[in-house]
């Protein structure tokens, strides 16, 4: 898939419009997740002040038609993730799909975007390619994936079991795929291709991506901690935002901004 190269929209964190709006803090993955969340570059180097992303460009969005002003930082994912479900720092994350342990600790807005159901896989070794139709067949490969990632939307319960390693990062995991330490890297394309636009090749040459065909796509979004008084506040008004920037096509305007296939991937 070609990335759409576009010239980064200003944004700065946190993304406000007015001091008198009231500020809600969000985390994210520190490890990036591009291009929906990652840090700006400035020659070739990451700018830990600014954050930009499809997803950063949705928050100020959001923020026009609901008041709130979002303050983001990018935290470990396990981190992020704790503070959500013990602490009131934090009152929301994003870039997320839907597992059980997170909805008893959040309230989950609709979709916001989608990612298809796939696979990384060495040419080298399978030159004819290879085929999964279904998402049982994953049992018969050495399977590789990253820390901290929900792949219970790939019919996998018991990861321990499952997986025979998993990366502190997708880059980390490409590596233990090239060293061939698994046979796939269980991941969604657009993150790979993401990195490379900001300049940092992870997809080593030589690999190929594949989707589950028969698998539904993965859908992401945002969580809002239960734990916030203004909880059922904040799900209400950034779902009533979501449909009206889905109504309008903002969003999938503005995921186009960043990679060609939009909103669903």
């Amino acid at each position: 898939m070609k990335l759409v190269n576009f010239w980064l929209v200003m944004l700065l964190t946190p993304v406000t419009l007015s001091a008198e709006q009231p500020i809600v803090n969000v985390c994210d993955d520190q490890a990036e997740f591009p291009p929906y969340t990652y840090y700006e570059r400035v020659n070739g180097q990451k700018n830990t002040s600014k954050i930009s992303g499809a997803m950063m460009d949705v928050l100020t969005e959001i923020t026009k038609l609901t008041g709130f002003s979002f303050s983001v930082k990018l935290l470990p994912w396990s981190r992020c993730l704790y503070e959500i479900a013990t602490k009131d720092k934090f009152e929301m994350y994003m870039n997320a799909i839907y597992t059980k342990k997170r909805g008893e600790m959040a309230y989950m807005t609709k979709r916001i975007y989608t990612m298809s159901r796939g696979y990384w896989y060495s040419k080298e070794k399978y030159p004819n390619g290879l085929v999964i139709d279904f998402m049982d067949e994953l049992k018969n490969y050495r399977l590789l994936g990253v820390y901290g990632w929900s792949y219970e939307t790939y019919g996998i319960q018991d990861e321990d079991k499952i997986f025979v390693g998993k990366g502190k990062n997708y880059s980390n995991a490409f590596e233990m795929l090239k060293m061939g330490r698994g046979d796939i890297l269980l991941g969604g394309y657009p993150v790979a291709y993401g990195f490379e636009s900001v300049g940092q090749k992870i997809a080593p040459n030589g690999f190929q991506w594949s989707t589950i065909s028969s698998a539904p796509p993965s859908e992401f979004h945002i969580f809002i901690s239960k734990r916030s008084p203004r909880a059922k506040e904040l799900l209400t008004k950034i779902n009533q935002a979501i449909d009206t920037l889905n109504k309008d096509n903002t969003i999938d305007t503005i995921f186009k901004h960043y990679i060609q296939c939009g909103k669903h991937c």
